[in-house]
């Protein structure tokens, strides 16, 4: 049977480490993020949190989830309610407990892990691992399991822990003889938890450097929707294109691929600020405009420029180049090229830049501009590519009308439609200006 593996993931527009926080406390604190089930291990961490007490009577654990509070023995008249959460407070144990009683946004879910030090995992058995997952992407330290589905997340550094293997035990929600799970290994997770607080400030940035990395390469929903795709065009048979020199199959060039050329060593990123000052044509000096709209006649007469469709989409599909050039061939060879285009589609550890974007959508005008000077197009076809290139969609005919009357009137020169366009409030926010 074929099977394809295509990983879960989070949004990293929302779960990243760049965004709101609650103040921190003075003292280490660990967050438990899980609803209270036997699979989850609270039983686990209780017992290890005590432990860690003895050696480390200042640390602070938040305990939050579902069922903490409500299927506790803890009693009711001791509990507090404040905003989405019950909240009890054990400060012998230095635990704060807060049930969830309305639901939370991802937003508010990224701004609780971006407000403590170290997400703790103490499950027996996970199928995916969201918070392992989502912590790492808000730049927090996770302690989890190196079994089950949090198995994926493991890396070089992590601070995993193992088990050993057992009958899995489902009584709790009511099914039973489902195969086998593991019993954490609590001297282990000890171990880990120490380990957060004695890294070196460099270790520390490493790990956490290594953890966003592997969300970004192989946890965002843009890594699932590559596998998705890559598996259909295992099993789907695309109609022959000529531009692609009869070859039925449109390979998907994936975004792991840029960043494992890049951290193999046989590519080197160039920085963003040496990307933005070499400009685009220098870098794709070698790029041949006439001959990749050649062996590509779907952006033959639509108004655009070849250099600027492989940028924005061409690279992400393995189309010819050349005469037996593709473009994971061009992209290989071509540092400049690569770099750009990491930055550009914020792959890998890359993230927006305005003064990138910027600097795109200027070259994108130049385009415009020396063609006007030169008079190489039609008022239909300057605009047609202004509608593609600087507004990335087709004209709307009633504003195709109006802009065709204004030049034909001289209402408005060629150059200063150019200005308009690339300009105007609906460029700037397509452009992420």
């Amino acid at each position: 049977m074929d099977c394809h593996y295509v990983p879960l993931g989070v949004e990293t527009d929302i779960f990243h480490p760049w965004g709101e926080s609650n103040e921190r406390s003075q003292e280490p604190t660990f967050l438990w993020f899980s609803r209270n089930q036997h699979r989850k291990g609270y039983d686990v961490l209780r017992s290890v949190w005590s432990k860690f007490r003895l050696k480390m009577p200042k640390a602070k654990l938040i305990v939050m989830g579902h069922g903490i509070l409500t299927n506790s023995d803890i009693p009711t008249a001791k509990m507090r309610r404040w905003r989405e959460y019950l909240i009890y407070e054990d400060v012998s144990l230095g635990v704060t407990f807060k049930e969830i009683i309305v639901p939370l946004s991802d937003r508010d879910v990224a701004k609780i892990y971006r407000s403590v030090d170290c997400v703790l995992v103490t499950s027996r058995s996970e199928g995916f691992g969201f918070n392992v997952v989502e912590a790492m992407a808000c730049g927090v330290m996770v302690v989890f399991p190196e079994y089950g589905g949090t198995g994926d997340m493991v890396f070089p550094g992590a601070l995993t822990y193992g088990g050993a293997e057992v009958k899995a035990d489902y009584s709790d929600k009511g099914f039973y003889d489902v195969g086998n799970w593991w019993e954490p290994n609590e001297n282990e997770i000890l171990t880990a938890m120490h380990k957060v607080l004695t890294l070196t400030a460099v270790e520390r940035r490493e790990l956490l450097r290594k953890q966003l990395n592997l969300v970004r390469t192989s946890f965002s929903w843009r890594n699932t929707g590559f596998s998705v795709r890559k598996a259909l065009l295992t099993h789907q048979t695309k109609r022959s294109k000529d531009y692609f020199a009869g070859s039925d199959v449109l390979e998907n060039i994936n975004a792991e691929w840029l960043v494992g050329t890049m951290e193999s060593g046989s590519s080197q990123l160039l920085p963003l600020s040496t990307v933005i000052s070499s400009g685009v044509e220098r870098l794709f000096a070698d790029f041949d405009r006439a001959t990749y709209e050649e062996f590509n006649d779907d952006i033959k007469g639509k108004g655009v420029d070849p250099l600027w469709h492989f940028i924005m989409y061409g690279w992400s599909e393995n189309r010819f180049i050349a005469q037996g050039v593709l473009v994971r061939d061009y992209l290989s060879n071509n540092n400049g090229a690569q770099s750009l285009i990491i930055h550009y589609h914020q792959i890998g550890m890359t993230f927006a830049s305005s003064d990138l974007n910027r600097s795109m959508l200027e070259w994108t005008g130049g385009i415009f501009k020396k063609s006007v000077t030169e008079n190489r197009v039609s008022d239909r076809m300057l605009l047609t590519g202004l509608y593609k290139m600087v507004l990335r969609r087709d004209p709307d005919a009633q504003g195709l009308q109006e802009h065709l009357a204004a030049l034909f009137d001289k209402r408005v020169s060629r150059a200063e439609m150019v200005d308009n366009f690339l300009n105007s409030e609906e460029s700037h926010k397509v452009n992420r200006i």
